[in-house]
């Protein structure tokens, strides 16, 4: 089995090939702000880059959004095709995943749906039920997933009666 360390620097490495472009990390800021509606800065993603911060699923999700790379996608299966996704590590991983891919076919199906207006022509009628249905079918294997997911107890502090 892999060692989480492994599998940290792995994705690490695959994030920061994908920061390499004519721009640098500047080009994800506006991206980065529009999705997570938060402030950022491109010092963010050179602290990430060196390790010294760790990648957030939003960092994924907006990274392979702008580069249109499935990379860190195909190593999260690869994972799972080699049986590592029983570390917690993995099991992480594999929920960035999964959180890609509902934000990638929800995106896709409100941009068809965006389209529609009071009447629309049958390719884009088609167009529209095939995006909303692929959008169903991953948040319904999201939903699956998250159910079939352990519970930790929660502890509930009673308050201090005066």
């Amino acid at each position: 089995m892999m060692k989480a360390s492994k599998i940290r620097e792995d994705i690490s490495e695959i994030m920061s090939e994908l920061l390499v472009t004519d721009r640098g990390p500047a080009r994800f800021q506006p991206a980065y702000e529009q999705f997570s509606g938060q402030m950022t800065d491109p010092a963010q993603f050179s602290r990430r880059r060196n390790g010294s911060l760790d990648w957030t699923v939003m960092d994924i999700i907006v990274i392979q959004h702008v580069t249109k790379s499935d990379r860190l996608n195909d190593y999260l299966r690869s994972l799972r095709r080699n049986q590592v996704a029983m570390t917690p590590m993995a099991e992480a991983a594999s929920m960035i995943e999964i959180a890609a891919q509902v934000y990638k076919e929800s995106g896709e199906a409100a941009s068809e749906l965006a389209k529609c207006g009071d009447e629309v022509d049958a390719r884009t009628h088609a167009e529209t039920l095939r995006e909303l249905r692929e959008a169903k079918a991953v948040i319904e294997r999201a939903i699956a997933r998250v159910e079939a997911m352990p519970i930790t107890p929660v502890l509930v502090q009673r308050e201090a009666r005066a």
